[in-house]
This record gives structure tokens, sequence and C-alpha cells, in this order.
């Protein structure tokens, strides 16, 4: 899910904002900035998933792997979508970022193999 959503954060989602952004008046050095930091943002989220491929493969294999970095990585993402849904007024959009955070942390809980 986070290498998909990498993909789509990248190749859909900075096209789109950067169509919006060329109707205003935004200096292009601004516009730059903008897209190195979300590019940067599908990166991390590729390197996060990517990360996760072999500890989640080894729990799967009933070997063990600590799930660390998925509750690190989840609850980053918990944190932050909480924090902006209520930045932005309950805006359902930022979903995206609880729901795959509440679902590494769900897979990462101590336990959790064994249910």
């Amino acid at each position: 899910m986070l290498i998909l959503s990498a993909a789509a954060h990248s190749l859909a989602g900075w096209p789109a904002l950067s169509e919006e952004l060329s109707r205003t008046n935004a200096p292009a050095d601004l516009v730059a900035g903008l897209e190195v930091g979300w590019h940067f943002g599908g990166v991390a989220m590729l390197i996060f998933g990517l990360i996760l491929i072999p500890v989640f493969r080894n729990r799967s294999a009933r070997r063990e792997a600590s799930t660390l970095g998925a509750l690190i990585i989840g609850g980053g993402y918990l944190v932050f979508g909480a924090c902006a849904l209520v930045a932005r007024n309950f805006e359902p959009f930022f979903l995206v970022f609880l729901i795959p955070g509440a679902m590494l942390v769900f897979a990462g809980w101590p336990g959790a193999r064994e249910s």
C-alpha cells in the first residue's frame, strides 16, 4: 500500500498540484521548492514500503522479525494524519494518512502475528 501510494503521490499528485499552481502567480522558485518537497514525500513513502517488505515477509513465514519500524512509520502516519485532519477542518482527504497508519500499527503490534 505504501509503495502504491508513493507512485500515486508523485506520478499523479504532483501533476495535478502543478497544474493548480500554474493558475496562480506563484514564483517559479517557490513552485520548484514545493516540487522537490513533494517528490521527497513520494520517495520517503517508497522507502518506507521497501523497508517493510522483508519485515512482513518474515512475519508471514513465522520467522522472528522486529516490527518496531512498522510501528514508528504507522505512528508517524497516524500523528500526521490526525494533526492534518484537525488543522484542515476534518477534510476527509487526510484519511489517506490515517488508514495506512492504522493498518501498520495493527499489523506491527506485538502479538498481531498470533491473531
